[in-house]
């Protein structure tokens, strides 16, 4: 009597709890997992992950200018010959953050004479976004022309 009083109330209990039936308490009878909402999904749907790293916002314009002055590709009017040490020296600080194959396209001393201010910054931001590396100290001609600061994805 007691075995099938225990059959009886196994039986029963699969009836009422679906989830019991195939023991994971997830699984339905043809091996997939349950549909939210369904009866016998015990699960909580997955949280939005957020990156592990913040997004950086990129500013197209002045990234665009610094990714064509870093590839050689675009063509200087005239030379600008302004803070011609200072922008030599903030490139040369710069120059080792680069890989190793792409130090010998920064010419400091030769684009020092040809960079204006607002295309050395724009050099800067596109170093700055491509390697994460950048020169703290604001440059003299930041009060003309403001260097561009990258910002942060929320």
């Amino acid at each position: 009597m007691r075995p099938r009083l225990i059959a009886f109330h196994v039986a029963a209990l699969t009836i009422l709890i679906p989830s019991l039936a195939f023991g994971a308490g997830n699984d339905t009878p043809d091996g997939s997992d349950p549909l939210p909402g369904e009866p016998g999904n015990l699960r909580r749907p997955p949280p939005a992950t957020v990156a592990a790293t913040p997004q950086v916002m990129i500013v197209q314009g002045p990234y665009n200018l610094g990714q064509a002055i870093y590839n050689g590709t675009y063509k200087f009017e005239k030379a600008a010959d302004t803070h011609v040490a200072e922008k030599a020296h903030r490139l040369k600080i710069l120059q080792p953050a680069l890989p190793a194959a792409d130090r010998q396209k920064i010419d400091p001393k030769r684009l020092a004479k040809e960079l204006s201010d607002p295309e050395m910054n724009a050099l800067e931001y596109y170093i700055q976004v491509k390697t994460g590396k950048y020169v703290t100290v604001a440059p003299s001609w930041a009060k003309k022309e403001p260097p561009i600061k990258v910002t942060q994805k929320k």
